[in-house]
């Protein structure tokens, strides 16, 4: 430690000079901050900090809790300590168990005894904390009841569907008897193995030869049955393809949070990551096994090729902007998970030009999560190269507020992956008016929207409650049209085709 570094003595810490508590939030690339989580967020857990300085040890009253610190009650009778101090070690436990423990710089003042510590090398497992918490409040909380009504589907004939709903009824309770027996010879360890174990790519490797085409094909078969069914009927074929099925399909868990929306929508961060890295989660091996099958859909493969195809497209950008000499500046509506702009500064060999990106998104715990890991992938590998800004605002703001960019400059790529798929024809063309004012001369915009062939509908529509607003390809190069009518736009698609996206620059 340097010696010139303030550390704190406990017996004769003086009060601070006042002209230290100033905020530091200037300008819109700071609006987003990791959220802070007080004790009545945390509760029933209970949590406790522990400050070790010179050898010496001190309890302190917790007050809050972020990603990338933690404030606490300073004792009385002890000098508050000044910005910048240097603590040996801060100790953070819930319920007794250690949460996170490192060096910390005192970062800020508040109010008479409110001191914020700065973690110095460490994040903050937030995410294991607040399913420690969950699962406290679970195991108190009385099980939900559920309820399908029988006989909503009688006399309405629509054969074709409900056989195939049955014959998907009788594969479940056919996998349910092998998943069994495969959890009863191998055991729990083995059927839960880590995910980079032999073992565990074993068991994926059954499920997606012996169970995930068949499944994925079936589920294809219904939707195509449904498609020729009497729309009149909708209802009554929901209420018959729910009773046979429903309580297996939502065992899996990206099906349970699709349906239960706890952000208030369907596809939120959490369910894009379930398909884009956590396939194959479940309390049971078949559970596991229809969340692989439901990532395999075709909706599902198109969202991981459309962020393959997106990844690509603002690597080709960097490349064509490179000559410039200037930052590439990057702009991602609704960002999500981020999972493009981790891949790419993730797995890029160079970039040939410096990047400033920007992620938007209304949800601060898809903000955090981003922050969480890009923040490492920078400071390890781009130090200097690239920057990341987390705008936390909401989508309609977004939308209503005509001065949304004002500020910002200009952009060389913006993205919106799937936020036009629940924004009717008028919102749809003004935001794409809005959108294409912020590019720079040859600026590229991309906007995606899916089509209404997705032969993953049925599943979504009747057991997870997530329905979008389908447009066909001249619908959308018509929104295009009519919201950038000076720009050249052009229709690509990604592999699968049921998420295709048109494409606007700026000549």
């Amino acid at each position: 430690m340097n010696a010139e570094t303030p550390r704190p003595d406990w017996a004769t810490i003086s009060s601070p000079d006042t002209s230290a508590l100033t905020s530091n939030a200037f300008g819109r690339e700071l609006y987003f901050r990791p959220l802070r989580h007080g004790g009545t967020d945390l509760a029933p857990l209970q949590m406790s900090v522990r400050l070790r300085m010179q050898g010496r040890q001190q309890e302190v009253s917790f007050h809050n809790l972020s990603q990338s610190g933690v404030a606490v009650l300073w004792p009385d009778g002890i000098g508050l300590p000044s910005r910048d101090t240097v603590i040996d070690e801060v100790e953070v436990r819930a319920d007794g168990q250690v949460v996170v423990a490192a060096p910390a710089r005192v970062s800020s003042l508040q109010g008479l005894n409110i001191v914020g510590l700065e973690l110095q090398g460490r994040i903050v497992a937030i995410d294991g904390l607040m399913a420690a918490r969950d699962t406290r409040v679970f195991a108190a909380a009385p099980p939900a009841e559920g309820f399908f009504p029988d006989g909503a589907w009688a006399g309405i004939g629509e054969e074709v569907f409900k056989g195939r709903v049955a014959e998907l009824a009788l594969m479940l309770q056919d996998a349910r008897v092998r998943c069994e027996a495969y959890e009863a010879e191998l055991g729990w360890d083995r059927i839960h193995a880590p995910s980079d174990s032999l073992a565990h790519h074993a068991i994926v490797r059954f499920v997606a030869e012996e169970l995930t085409p068949k499944l994925v094909q079936q589920i294809c078969a219904i939707d195509a049955a449904r498609r020729g069914a009497d729309p009149d009927h909708d209802d009554a074929m929901r209420a018959f393809a729910r009773r046979l099925l429903h309580s297996d399909i939502v065992s899996a868990p990206i099906m349970r949070r699709a349906l239960e929306k706890p952000l208030g929508y369907p596809g939120d961060y959490e369910v894009m990551r379930y398909m884009y890295e956590r396939q194959f989660e479940g309390s049971t091996l078949l559970s596991r096994a229809l969340a692989h099958a439901f990532v395999h859909t075709p909706p599902a493969r198109a969202v991981r090729a459309r962020k393959d195809m997106i990844r690509v497209e603002l690597q080709q950008l960097v490349r064509d902007l490179a000559p410039a000499g200037r930052p590439v500046r990057l702009l991602s509506i609704a960002a999500g998970p981020a999972q493009e702009v981790f891949e790419l500064l993730r797995d890029a060999d160079d970039l040939p030009a410096p990047v400033d990106i920007v992620l938007f998104d209304q949800e601060v715990s898809a903000l955090a999560f981003a922050y969480g890991r890009l923040r490492g992938v920078v400071e390890q590998r781009w130090q200097g190269r690239a920057t990341v800004t987390y705008l936390h605002e909401g989508i309609k703001a977004l939308i209503k507020n005509p001065d949304f960019f004002h500020g910002m400059g200009t952009f060389d790529g913006v993205i919106c992956c799937g936020l036009y798929d629940y924004l009717p024809e008028r919102v749809a063309v003004n935001l794409t008016a809005k959108l294409f004012a912020v590019l720079g001369d040859g600026g590229r915009l991309w906007i995606g929207n899916m089509t209404g062939h997705n032969p993953g509908r049925w599943i979504m529509e009747h057991h997870l409650e997530w329905f979008l607003l389908y447009r066909t390809h001249a619908e959308m190069m018509d929104f295009a049209r009519r919201g950038a009518p000076s720009a050249q736009i052009e229709l690509i698609e990604e592999v699968t085709t049921v998420n295709p996206f048109v494409r606007l620059t700026r000549t």
